[in-house]
């Protein structure tokens, strides 16, 4: 339970010192707190290289999901609103949620419908607080480019949750010692 708790509380920690940090004008602080929190979280897993390749995976999936977002009118970053590509302190950010998966979110797998309700509730959730706090912004109207952001995080979250528990499991297999 209390790894659980820990790893909850790093992932909210990491996306608030990512977002205000951005929005502050220390765009560096989430990153590295993001880097820091990473690295213990994989030194602690028996699986390390498995768990590097899921944060590196989703870390190059958040880079074009990010860019998905800009390109279709959805949401401008902070610090890069003329790119597609999100600035460090938000692509930071996909490591850091990657960090959840075999934690606090491994109770969620084969729960696919209540992970797309979740990525769906959770995607509107942080890309308006990141709006809001001024990481961020809407080009367009609000409500429309929450709705298709949570439809995206609604896509998202079930396919990286199945993929996962897949291919980067942290339960060891018989035979199994990556």
């Amino acid at each position: 339970m209390l790894p659980k708790l820990v790893n909850f509380l790093a992932l909210q920690a990491n996306w608030h010192l990512c977002v205000h940090g951005l929005a502050r004008g220390f765009p560096w602080l989430g990153p590295a707190t993001v880097a820091l929190s990473v690295a213990l979280h994989v030194l602690l897993q028996p699986r390390r290289l498995r768990q590097l390749a899921f944060i590196g995976l989703m870390t190059v999936y958040g880079l074009f999901f990010d860019a998905l977002l800009v390109a279709l009118g959805l949401i401008s970053f902070r610090q890069s609103p003329d790119s597609l590509w999100s600035p460090p302190a938000m692509l930071a950010l996909w490591p850091n949620l990657a960090t959840v998966f075999p934690l606090c979110l491994r109770w969620l797998k084969g729960h696919y419908v209540l992970a797309a309700l979740l990525g769906f509730a959770g995607g509107i959730s942080a890309y308006y607080w990141g709006a809001r706090f001024g990481a961020a912004s809407f080009p367009g109207p609000v409500p429309s480019s929450l709705f298709f952001i949570g439809l995206l995080w609604a896509a998202t979250t079930p396919a990286l949750l199945y993929l996962h528990h897949r291919f980067f499991s942290l339960t060891p297999t018989r035979g199994d010692n990556s």
